[in-house]
């Protein structure tokens, strides 16, 4: 005979929630470790009871580790989407000035792309994050670095790589939409001349 279908709705009777929130707790805290052993991944987990009681589980040398490379990463995430409204809002400005732009240097531009890089600062730039990257780790001796400072390092490496793919994502959007747009011209012009 299986278990029946639990409903989830707050348990009535105060020993038995009481009961039920002790065994599941319990269970949680075991997946927690399992999860953390079978995966090799830092785990916390905080609860409170209904009393105020805290309850917590951590699987690296200390919860507060674990709660600064959360702030840490929240931070980055609000900061690189704070960045990508801000684009999103410059889009406009930037589409009339780089119209503009191509009206004064249109010999560096061809159907398929740019001739020259030396025409573009930007794209001159875009090896400028690998470049600091590769300085910084060349600078340093990996072997001599303790757990924090490492871990600081891959903090820093994967806000840089954040930055890095949403930049990637946002110039293929914009090729992908280039080539609509040539797409729907040469679609317009090849009807309008049938």
């Amino acid at each position: 005979m299986g278990r029946g279908k639990v409903q989830l709705k707050r348990i009535e009777d105060k020993i038995s929630r009481q009961v039920t929130f002790s065994k599941r707790k319990s269970g949680l805290m075991k997946k927690a470790n399992e999860l953390a052993v079978l995966c090799d991944v830092e785990v916390a987990l905080l609860i409170f009871s209904d009393r105020g009681r805290l309850y917590e589980f951590c699987s690296a040398e200390s919860l507060e580790e674990i709660l600064e490379r959360y702030r840490i990463h929240v931070a980055e995430e609000a900061a690189v989407r704070k960045r990508a409204e801000e684009e999103k809002l410059d889009v406009g400005d930037r589409n009339d000035k780089q119209s503009q732009e191509l009206q004064l240097f249109p010999k560096s531009i061809t159907n398929h792309g740019i001739e020259n890089l030396a025409d573009c600062p930007d794209l001159q730039t875009s090896a400028n994050p690998l470049q600091m990257i590769q300085r910084h780790l060349d600078a340093q001796n990996m072997e001599q670095k303790n757990i924090t400072e490492l871990t600081q390092l891959e903090t820093e490496l994967d806000a840089i790589l954040s930055e890095i793919r949403f930049r990637k994502t946002q110039l293929m959007m914009e090729a992908v939409k280039a080539v609509d747009e040539e797409t729907l011209l040469s679609l317009a012009s090849t009807s309008s001349s049938v």
